[in-house]
């Protein structure tokens, strides 16, 4: 049995926190025509996760962690890009369920 769009929803989730802006364009601009209830879940976390993000980056800062944290910032933003890609490619192998 093929997986429906909705079935992905996670993998938006989590591509879209790890690179909101990039990624939740990415999913927001390749899916919104075909799976309008994916992209728009999508378009809404990564809003949500640039507030996050910018508060995890306040307390780094104020801890004077910096420094440590910014590779894994860069880490998760490239994880984030590949994993968006690959959830655009996987739901647009599902049939449309907008």
């Amino acid at each position: 049995m093929p997986k429906q769009a909705s079935d992905y929803s996670g993998l938006v989730l989590a591509s879209s926190f790890c690179a909101p802006v990039i990624g939740g364009a990415i999913i927001y601009y390749t899916l919104h025509g075909s799976h309008q209830n994916i992209a728009k879940l999508g378009n809404w976390f990564s809003f949500l996760s640039v507030g996050i993000w910018f508060i995890i980056i306040i307390a780094f800062n104020a801890a004077g962690l910096i420094d440590l944290v910014t590779p894994i910032i860069q880490f998760l933003g490239i994880i984030g890009i590949i994993l968006s890609i690959y959830t655009v490619v996987q739901i647009k192998k599902t049939r449309r369920t907008s």
